[in-house]
């Protein structure tokens, strides 16, 4: 069975406005596993515009808050090991025990930073001035790109989206284009955890999608996994 794919845009799940995508089964290329019409050039704009509007509130969302949303994720991920895994299986073209296997560790990375607001939060250093210290802390850079590949197509937008929602960042993520059902899984699992509008955003599309996305103007930072040529041009793209 065909599933239909959505992209996720400003708390919203709708169609996009592109060509028609479809992922197959490697081990049966006549089976279509999903299929949906591809973001493009307005649904980009509308991602970044969400994820703009909904930074500074996101920032200023305790630690806490918004690591309670990420162990909600983690356990509806967990809930749907088996159901998604046979999916990535179908997908990507792991084993099914492999493939339970990968949901299990995305549902380990959200657990774990949905824990960080638990975690030492600053550093406190000595200062040359008498009677003064140094605190030093990080802060959110803003919206940031996420680009993820085929090969682990939900463990490793965990590793991306996890740690950048938890301390305080929107994102706009560009999955490969070969395995956007599970990337639809996971950003449902978020979606239903509460995660407020425009904080994360999914577009499902082509190569060029990711390069677009990379050299929008209103990004703040990007995070890349793929080929080292691919790769080398985002950054420069980026720079």
């Amino acid at each position: 069975m065909s599933v239909e794919l959505h992209h996720y845009i400003a708390g919203r799940w709708e169609e996009g406005g592109g060509g028609l995508l479809t992922s197959v089964n490697p081990a049966r290329p006549a089976e279509t596993v999903a299929g949906g019409r591809q973001a493009g050039t307005a649904e980009l704009d509308r991602a970044v515009a969400a994820a703009r509007r909904a930074a500074r509130g996101w920032a200023g969302t305790p630690a806490h808050e918004r690591g309670a949303v990420l162990l909600a994720a983690a356990a509806a991920v967990e809930a749907n090991a088996g159901a998604w895994g046979l999916e990535l299986a179908r997908e990507e073209g792991k084993t099914g025990a492999e493939g339970r296997g990968e949901v299990l560790r995305a549902a380990q990375i959200l657990r774990y930073f949905g824990n960080e607001g638990d975690r030492s939060a600053g550093e406190i250093f000595s200062s040359p001035r008498r009677g003064e210290k140094i605190l030093v802390t990080r802060r959110p850079l803003g919206v940031v790109g996420v680009i993820t590949p085929f090969n682990f197509p939900i463990a490793i937008p965990a590793w991306k989206i996890a740690p950048a929602l938890a301390y305080g960042n929107t994102v706009v993520w560009k999955p490969a284009s070969a395995v956007p059902l599970l990337a639809m899984r996971l950003a449902q699992a978020l979606d239903a955890a509460g995660l407020p509008e425009g904080v994360l955003n999914l577009l499902i599309g082509p190569g060029p999608l990711g390069g677009s996305l990379v050299s929008h103007p209103e990004l703040d930072g990007v995070s890349f996994t793929g080929s080292t040529g691919v790769g080398r041009r985002l950054a420069g793209q980026a720079a």
